[in-house]
């Protein structure tokens, strides 16, 4: 944002970061290291970037001090709760190649973009039979390279639609985009399952007509509404063999889901699964869940010089047509039980209605409160976290990896009793952080270690220079080099979002400019 000052020149606070096209110098540690070339800003643009140099904030300790509380008592009295409609965004993917796909938190009144459509769909496919447990016209499935739609077919049929990541394999019932795999339509903005697509053509929106078939120029739209539940629920799992799986609303009641008939017994070399958080849930779909057991954080190469990043298990339903066979040792294999009195005599549902439910996956947002997660139950101990595990462990490797994974201060004697997935929760603020998370530009430099954001002031009428990490206040210069330290071994691995404000003698907010980075220590 710029605004012009009272001279009539126009001021802006540019925050340096290791993109394309900018000055890059990180002094780490008091040595200065060169890290790439410098070069010239684009002309009349101000790109975010980050430049590295390093000064002693102990300069000015009582007005950094004051200025916090002031800024602080500003923002208090901005503060207005959110009130609106229970809908916390929508996405709308245009079906013609170089569509738009964007997303809105208005309802519609105004749009920002996250991606372009590379490949239209011309048709619709015939699914399997799991997919009936979804809800109609609705979000069918989420997985890192792909949002599956189930959509009305002829009577008592349905059909499915594809939105799949850049450069994976396209048909005719796919829409393919320039997202890639685990971007922000497949993560981060991820409509949940039983979200409601509908249908926008020549102005107006509706539901989707039976035997819809694409075509070019379609706008379908998702919601992401708020659930009935005002808590998420709660899937809880005996890991053993005719355990049950209980579904435990938010007002505590608890539904059968499912029966266990195979347990889960190790862990595979899941694709998507590398460095994505121990306990993060990939994908939910009507044939599979998959959670994450590797860490966050960079593997050390073994013996053989090489280095293992992925690991994993998968949740699937046990019909024989539909399981397939990867390492069984890490499926976790459950079979569906009738809807409503077993004694009644209904008939079984494709799958367990498990995989019909309106689960989140995890969106890996660092500052993400309430996440999708799992944890587990070892020798039928307390809850806690999934242990962090990587490659292919079954059997007694996988109860030494667990037992390392824990330490030596206790003994596992019999591993894995009990699973549960803890559905993340939403809100207005999470929604807009996930939106500058996918429209923030991203730094193409990798930070570690301690690095010092540097801000370049251009004009006037900038008299102190506000940094936030993540949306919190982190750091007040009035001096320049207007730049702070920033010790990225305090924050968790992944994304941030570091913005910088030009405030005038005043606190007001001259200029700002907000940039995205990833840290990996």
């Amino acid at each position: 944002m710029r605004r012009t000052s009272d001279n009539g020149r126009r001021t802006a606070v540019i925050l340096r970061a290791p993109v394309s096209g900018t000055a890059i110098r990180v002094l780490s540690e008091g040595n200065t290291v060169n890290r790439t070339r410098d070069s010239d800003l684009a002309s009349g643009t101000s790109t975010p970037g980050i430049r590295s140099s390093r000064r002693d904030p102990r300069n000015f300790p009582v007005l950094y001090a004051c200025l916090l509380a002031v800024v602080a008592a500003a923002g208090a009295l901005g503060q207005v709760p959110a009130v609106g409609p229970p809908e916390y965004y929508r996405l709308r993917i245009v079906n013609q190649p170089g569509g738009p796909i964007e997303v809105s938190t208005t309802e519609g009144q105004s749009w920002e973009a996250i991606g372009k459509v590379r490949r239209a769909a011309t048709a619709t496919a015939l699914p399997s039979s799991s997919i009936g447990v979804a809800a109609p016209s609705a979000v069918a499935g989420i997985a890192p390279d792909s949002v599956l739609l189930r959509l009305p077919g002829s009577p008592n049929a349905f059909r499915s639609l594809r939105i799949i990541a850049d450069r994976e394999p396209a048909d005719a019932a796919a829409i393919q985009t320039d997202i890639p795999v685990g971007g922000a339509l497949f993560r981060l903005l991820a409509p949940p399952p039983g979200s409601p697509v509908r249908l926008e053509r020549e102005g107006r929106t509706g539901a989707v007509p039976a035997g819809y078939t694409p075509r070019p120029g379609d706008r379908l739209v998702i919601l992401v509404q708020l659930p009935e539940d005002a808590a998420p629920p709660v899937v809880t799992l005996e890991n053993k063999e005719g355990g049950s799986v209980t579904l435990t609303t938010a007002s505590g009641v608890q539904r059968p889901l499912a029966r266990v008939k195979q347990p889960l017994r190790g862990i595979g070399r899941y694709a998507r699964t590398d460095r994505a958080g121990a306990g993060t849930v990939l994908s939910w779909t009507p044939t599979a869940v998959l959670i994450s057991t590797a860490p966050n954080v960079r593997a050390a190469a073994n013996a053989d010089g090489a280095v293992e990043e992925r690991g994993g298990f998968v949740i699937q339903p046990a019909e024989p047509n539909l399981r397939g066979t990867t390492h069984p040792p890490s499926q976790l294999l459950v079979e569906a039980l009738p809807d409503g009195d077993p004694a009644a005599g209904l008939p079984l549902p494709p799958v367990s209605r498990l995989f019909g439910l309106s689960a989140p996956v995890s969106s890996g947002d660092v500052t993400d409160a309430g996440p999708t997660r799992v944890e587990v139950r070892l020798d039928e101990g307390e809850w806690e976290p999934v242990p962090a595990l990587r490659g292919t462990l079954d059997g007694d490797r996988f109860l030494k990896a667990i037992q390392a994974a824990v330490g030596p201060k206790r003994t596992i004697k019999t591993g894995i009793t009990h699973l549960r997935v803890l559905f993340g929760s939403l809100s207005r603020d999470t929604v807009r952080r996930r939106i500058q998370l996918v429209t923030a530009p991203l730094s193409d430099k990798v930070l570690s270690g301690k690095e010092t954001i540097r801000a370049d002031v251009m004009g006037e009428g900038v008299a102190f220079v506000l940094f936030q990490l993540n949306g919190k206040r982190v750091f007040v210069a009035n001096l320049p080099p207007f730049s702070w330290d920033f010790d990225t071994t305090r924050v968790p691995n992944g994304e941030h979002l570091i913005e910088v404000r030009g405030l005038d003698k005043m606190l007001g907010v001259v200029t700002s400019s907000l940039v995205r980075v990833r840290v990996e220590n």
